[in-house]
């Protein structure tokens, strides 16, 4: 048997960051949380904005253009700002709300619609997860009819 001959690249970004970089203390981790914990009591005010501007370049698809990317945009918002702050219900809507917007072609508004007011009714409700058998559904049935538009418009 040959003897082997390991080869470390070198760690660039570990480099550029320093050497603080690798230490993460429980109290670091407390006080990011603790920070995490204060920023999502202003989630709701957030969501709700977000979920206006959705709404309004949602409604104006119609032109096209910069109205379909800030749609995309406000999805995307949604869609990370859900996982990010414990709405993982809405962080799904908003995933599927994605797919269809990023499809190509114009989407169907009735059922983009169907979305933003799948997501408002989450944010009203306190079915912030999956284990509501309704907004299971509803989230199910959102992204089968995403899925066949997605099918319709690539066949």
């Amino acid at each position: 048997m040959a003897d082997a001959e390991i080869i470390l690249r070198p760690n660039a970004l570990a480099r550029r960051i320093g050497p603080r970089a690798r230490v993460f203390t429980a109290g670091l981790i407390q006080r990011a949380e603790q920070a995490l914990a204060k920023v999502s009591t202003l989630f709701v005010d957030w969501l709700q904005e977000d979920i206006s501007r959705a709404e309004k370049a949602i409604a104006g698809l119609d032109a096209g253009g910069a109205l379909g990317e800030l749609a995309i945009q406000c999805a995307r918002q949604l869609q990370s700002s859900g996982a990010a702050f414990g709405y993982p219900i809405i962080a799904r809507i908003a995933g599927s709300l994605c797919a269809l917007l990023e499809a190509g072609g114009a989407p169907p508004l009735k059922l983009a619609s169907a979305h933003i007011e799948a997501i408002k009714v989450v944010a009203r409700s306190a079915h912030r997860t999956e284990s509501d058998p309704v907004t299971n559904a509803t989230c199910a049935e959102l992204e089968a009819q995403t899925k066949a538009h997605i099918a319709a418009q690539t066949a």
